[in-house]
């Protein structure tokens, strides 16, 4: 038993060393900093299309504020490395909402839809930003160019005959006050373990001076 023991041992110290695969990064953004490692990665795998987005920024979600951003080199060698590892590509175009607009809190980007006075204007912009990346794939050779990704509202098959609840809702500063003061009005019915707010109690004085008592404080 000992000599058998000392001889797998011996056998465990002198065989070679697996190799160890590579870590790469996965998820929505791959953000390798060797493309064409990543590109080749994905093909030794099995792989064999890339998908890779690019955006067009959305200013206040209800007007003809969209603006391309121009064609960058990273975007192209991400092309070229897929390309070259034998991958095909699809490029997909979507729009990106700019959250720092005080009118875009809380709205996903599948909400954008300008409205009709801005509805032409908007459309004139997005056909810009198509063609500027057209151009882009029939010049390196990509295999689908994907229009109106996650672009929800402004692509729906039914007829819109009013503005739809959500995005009525965000246009009403009235209704939204009036919500939110429903919801202050309630704050004393939740109890104090379910609340979370970062910091102490102070970081949400309005939500104290309205039920009248401090978030840690006795219920009424």
């Amino acid at each position: 038993m000992r000599r058998t023991f000392n001889l797998l041992l011996l056998l465990m110290l002198t065989a070679p060393a697996a190799r160890a695969e590579p870590f790469m990064l996965g998820g929505i953004q791959i953000n390798e900093p060797d493309q064409a490692v990543w590109a080749q990665h994905l093909a030794n795998n099995g792989f064999n299309t890339i998908h890779i987005t690019v955006y067009a920024r959305q200013g206040v979600w209800h007007r003809d504020d969209l603006h391309a951003k121009p064609v960058d080199d990273g975007t192209i060698q991400k092309i070229r490395a897929a390309h070259d590892a034998g991958l095909r590509v699809a490029l997909i175009l979507r729009i990106d909402l700019d959250h720092a607009h005080p009118e875009n809190r809380f709205l996903w980007h599948g909400l954008v839809l300008p409205s009709p006075d801005h509805l032409d204007a908007w459309f004139e912009r997005y056909a810009e930003f198509v063609l500027q990346w057209a151009e882009v794939c029939e010049a390196e050779g990509v295999e689908l160019l994907g229009l109106g990704s996650e672009m929800n509202a402004i692509t729906a098959t039914r007829p819109v005959e009013r503005l739809p609840n959500l995005e009525r809702y965000y246009l009403d500063a009235a209704q939204q006050t009036r919500r939110r003061q429903a919801l202050l009005d309630s704050a004393h019915k939740v109890p104090d373990e379910l609340i979370r707010a970062p910091g102490d109690a102070s970081t949400l004085p309005s939500l104290n001076k309205s039920v009248g008592r401090s978030m840690t404080g006795p219920r009424r």
